[in-house]
């Protein structure tokens, strides 16, 4: 009988452990899944500053050749369409990385919810920043 006792507090042990070390590594795996998201979001909101820089640099060698009025609202129509496809089709690329499993803690669906998301969580990427300045 007292083997028994041994066994099953040795089984319990083992089993609680490994429920916590799985509990563990699930919230280490969200909180990395939540960083790469963050990071991710943050380089677009990046790419989105040198798109508006190259539009800016772009009408105003327009300006300075004396393109017509025409030609500029044509680009200026093409360059927001483009645009426009870059959001849509970035946050989609970023969800579609995502596996199956990991799809329910994304917290956005479109460029607005992203940089809504990328705001909330500053604080969070200022820790990743200055952790990674001191190592």
């Amino acid at each position: 009988m007292e083997w028994f006792l041994y066994l099953t507090l040795y089984a319990f042990g083992y089993l609680t452990c490994k429920t916590f070390y799985f509990l563990n590594a699930s919230r280490t795996s969200i909180n990395m899944l939540k960083g790469a998201q963050l990071t991710c979001l943050l380089m677009l909101a990046r790419s989105m500053e040198h798109f508006s820089y190259s539009r800016a640099l772009r009408l105003h060698h327009m300006k300075m050749v004396e393109s017509s009025e025409q030609n500029i609202q044509a680009f200026t129509y093409r360059f927001e369409g483009e645009l426009i496809h870059y959001k849509k089709k970035s946050i989609e690329e970023l969800i579609d990385a995502h596996p199956q499993v990991f799809r329910q803690f994304i917290e956005f669906d479109n460029w607005g919810a992203g940089m809504k998301y990328l705001e909330e969580n500053k604080d969070l990427l200022e820790l990743i920043h200055l952790r990674s300045t001191n190592d």
